[in-house]
């Protein structure tokens, strides 16, 4: 399952960035920018500067980090639940720690840390919904995917 957590959180990745991508350029600004702040993480402000590739990398090394860790939470919840109840779990778990992932990072981080200063200055409803979808997509992939299909959380196999 953890493995199938990487792959999960690249996935919900690729979904985030797309669609904060799409509402930079529709508000008239390049779509690349979002890397650009993102590549801040590691180079520091300020965003015009940053190098795009940077973005890119420390964007999906974060997604594939953040399906791992959820994943893990998952597995464990797995073995003390079981039946739709899991699902429903995995999926609300999903959509709170997309909002704790918003909440230290455009709140917690933002504040204290001068690398993430830049996210202040973003459309905050929006990165809350994007997160929220991160959250859900990571949630779906999780209780869909191949792991998931191998073994219901009672041990048994799905269909059996």
């Amino acid at each position: 399952m953890l493995a199938w957590g990487i792959i999960a959180g690249l996935l919900a990745g690729v979904v985030f960035i797309a669609l904060t991508m799409w509402l930079t350029a529709s508000m008239g600004n390049p779509a690349l920018t979002p890397l650009r702040v993102i590549a801040t993480i590691v180079e520091g402000p300020p965003p015009p500067e940053a190098t795009i590739w940077v973005g890119v990398v420390v964007h999906f090394v974060l997604s594939a980090l953040f399906g791992l860790v959820f994943a893990a939470a998952v597995a464990m919840l797995r073995d003390r639940s079981a039946g739709r109840s899991w699902a429903a779990a995995v999926l609300w778990g999903g959509l709170i720690y997309g909002g704790l992932l918003y909440l230290v990072n455009f709140q917690l981080l933002a504040r204290l840390v001068p690398q993430f200063a830049a996210f202040l200055g973003v459309n905050q409803p929006f990165e809350v919904t994007v997160h929220l979808l991160f959250g859900a997509l990571l949630a779906a992939f999780l209780v869909v995917g191949p792991e998931a299909r191998r073994r219901s959380p009672d041990g048994s196999r799905p269909g059996a």
